[in-house]
């Protein structure tokens, strides 16, 4: 996969490595190609699982900061920006 500019100044090589999310624009959705979004949307909780479980490996979190942040990932973060 080729690098993909970002808004945060840096390239990334696969989704969910931006260190800087909140001005990060990899991964933004475009309403034009509605069908796709669920598709998406997996490929970047499994990219994101993926960095969070190499942070984990390499010992800069443990094993509950991990499971906290792929609920946060996965479930959480939807609930709290749609007020489900």
């Amino acid at each position: 996969m080729s690098a993909i500019a970002c808004a945060c100044g840096d390239n990334h090589s696969t989704f969910g490595r931006c260190i800087q999310p909140s001005t990060c624009s990899v991964g933004n959705d475009d309403t034009r190609a509605f069908p796709s979004i669920p598709a998406r949307h997996d490929l970047w909780r499994r990219a994101s699982a993926d960095w969070i479980a190499g942070l984990l490996v390499r010992g800069l979190i443990d094993e509950d900061d991990a499971q906290e942040m792929v609920f946060d990932c996965t479930t959480r973060l939807a609930r709290e920006a749609y007020r489900l």
